[in-house]
């Protein structure tokens, strides 16, 4: 059998190597914006990032607690967020936002009520992709009962993955 290739894949091998590849890209990409959404996987990087802003008087500005950055080569996401004070009135005077990129994310923002604290953080799931600059921010108003010596907290909690 002179100068027949016997490494040649036959088609129906062609097809099926073919019929792999789209599969361990499904898979992939499943696992990617779905299972690792709800999973922390094996390679995960876990983040816990925690800060705190001094207020010292009111203002309709809004004051960054704390901020992070998605390094560029991975994507992840933000699972627990809790925001917290050393006084409890704050809530009553005060609004909260997360941004994502400078973007309002859906229900967390105009938050004028505590959701979760920072030692009790409350579940959520949050798509960051590389590069991401989030932000969880305050802003102080009014007076009704509240020392303008008032430190806000938030966390931010979750993980990166490749």
């Amino acid at each position: 059998m002179a100068g027949k290739n016997n490494n040649a894949l036959t088609k129906a091998q062609l097809e099926g190597v073919e019929i792999y590849n789209a599969l361990n890209a499904i898979l992939d990409d499943f696992k990617r914006n779905y299972l690792y959404l709800h999973f922390q996987p094996q390679e995960a990087i876990p983040f816990d990032v925690i800060g705190d802003y001094a207020f010292s008087a009111s203002g309709n500005t809004e004051k960054t607690v704390v901020t992070f950055q998605v390094p560029g080569n991975v994507i992840g996401v933000l699972k627990w967020v809790g925001i917290d004070s050393d006084q409890p009135n704050l809530f009553d005077n005060s609004t909260w936002n997360l941004r994502i990129n400078g973007n309002a994310v859906p229900n967390w923002g105009g938050i004028d009520v505590q959701k979760g604290s920072v030692l009790q953080p409350t579940p959520e799931t949050i798509s960051l992709q590389a590069n991401d600059v989030v932000a969880m921010g305050c802003v102080l108003s009014g007076s009704t009962g509240i020392n303008f010596n008032v430190r806000a907290f938030a966390r931010l909690k979750g993980w990166f993955w490749y």
